[in-house]
């Protein structure tokens, strides 16, 4: 694929190119650097996974971390079995993390919960604690509102 970029004078003159086709037609083309775009499934895995690691994400599904990291990048194409084991473990639509909807975001913000079973607890637990500051929270703005 070739691409051809019409710039002034002064940018062909500092970074031009010069070919000859058939010794009689001359074609000047400016060399540029193009950003990339990442393909929206890398956009949308790079989402899902959040704070994991490439490590933790691809445990969790049943990869390796050089597959998430060579999708992530544009490498290499997201497969359906891919998708599909992240639609299941993370609850995100097919259609959503292809790029076909804007619509079905993820359903849900998912929680990382750890391999080790006291690591889970401990978080399980902090996440209790939280719980319960927000209802003694809401216990004493319903009080307040009740007077």
């Amino acid at each position: 694929m070739y691409i051809f970029v019409i710039a002034s004078k002064e940018e062909h003159d500092k970074c031009n190119t010069l070919i000859t086709c058939n010794k009689s037609i001359t074609i000047f083309f400016t060399i540029v650097s193009l950003i990339v775009m990442k393909p929206i499934e890398s956009q949308r895995l790079i989402q899902v996974r959040g704070e994991l690691t490439q490590e933790e994400f691809a445990s969790r599904i049943g990869l390796n971390r050089v597959n998430i990291s060579n999708i992530e990048n544009g490498i290499q194409a997201m497969s359906i079995k891919t998708a599909k084991l992240i639609k299941e473990h993370f609850g995100v639509s097919l259609d959503w993390l292809y790029g076909y909807t804007d619509d079905n975001q993820i359903a849900y913000t998912p929680v990382a919960m750890p391999d080790d079973k006291d690591l889970t607890i401990e978080v399980l637990s902090k996440s209790l604690e939280e719980c319960q500051k927000d209802k003694v929270f809401l216990q004493g703005l319903i009080d307040k509102l009740s007077k």
